[in-house]
């Protein structure tokens, strides 16, 4: 996996608004907190989509470690912080991560 199809994963697994949470890196159908990646969750914060994403893969390897790391690099660039801290902004709303995880895809596809 590289960066560009983790971004795409993620920008995939929280289109839907309601599979986009704040405060927990997961929540099950109730709202209550689950494991990003069980299969209890359907609901993810930014980071939490990409422990999911991440957990899907057979085992973590290098590759995967390097993806995660420049895909946190380019939206660190378009975000101005931290992935948690920025997804849990009070006035932070589903329609700003999904174009933040646009403008990642765009600089990952152009670098």
């Amino acid at each position: 996996m590289t960066a560009l199809d983790l971004a795409r994963r993620v920008r995939a697994r929280l289109t839907p608004r309601l599979a986009w949470t704040q405060f927990a890196y997961g929540r099950d159908a109730s709202g209550r907190y689950a494991i990003a990646s069980s299969d209890r969750a359907c609901a993810w914060c930014l980071s939490g989509a990409v422990v999911a994403e991440c957990a899907k893969e057979w085992r973590f390897s290098a590759t995967l470690a390097h993806a995660n790391m420049e895909f946190y690099d380019a939206l660190k660039t378009e975000i101005g912080t931290g992935a948690v801290d920025w997804n849990d902004a009070e006035d932070r709303t589903h329609g700003d991560v999904l174009a933040a995880l646009d403008r990642t895809i765009a600089a990952l596809e152009a670098a």
